[in-house]
């Protein structure tokens, strides 16, 4: 997100929290599952509503890029801080963006923002899309730098508070023009 510095998560608040080290024993950098992280925010950041299950991005310290995660717990502290615990996503997501495939003689609707994991020794790639977006066999057009790929989702892999994470097979592929 533009503005933030080193170590901070993506949400939408004023001011960005600082994520504390990595639990012992989690030496990936996202790319694999199970990787876990601790996030720390103080009271006066309490604004910001946080729930199980949400999408966040977490930008440990040194890190390039942030880390597609799920929120996996809440803590209140007596000081009203909160702590929250996060689970990475498989893989370094890219962003791009998915509408449903239209027919030809239907106007397409706009593209929204998704995120596409990739393909790893444990799984397939998925689609991380808007909740609600996940219908089986449905066709979508997603958008990634310079190329349409026409897919079908073909499995629900995640549903979490805002967002489905899902299996998809290409169906094709159109340059963008």
């Amino acid at each position: 997100m533009p503005g933030q510095s080193e170590g901070q998560v993506a949400v939408d608040s004023p001011e960005p929290q600082v994520p504390s080290p990595q639990r012992p024993g989690t030496q990936s950098a996202g790319h694999e599952r199970g990787v876990s992280f601790e996030l720390q925010m103080p009271s006066p950041h309490r604004t910001v509503r946080q729930s199980l299950g949400q999408l966040v991005g977490v930008r440990p310290n040194g890190a390039r890029g942030f880390i597609l995660s799920e929120v996996r717990w809440l803590m209140s502290g007596i000081d009203g801080s909160m702590t929250i615990g996060a689970s990475a996503l498989p893989g370094l997501a890219r962003g791009v963006a998915v509408r449903p495939a239209s027919a030809p003689n239907n106007a397409p609707e706009p593209f929204m923002q998704a995120f596409l994991l990739p393909n790893s020794a444990a799984q397939p790639g998925s689609l991380v899309m808007p909740s609600g977006w996940y219908q089986s066999g449905r066709e979508l057009e997603v958008r990634d730098e310079d190329e349409t790929l026409r897919v079908k989702l073909a499995g629900l892999v995640q549903r979490g508070y805002d967002y489905d994470r899902a299996n998809f097979s290409a169906v094709s592929s159109t340059p963008v023009a």
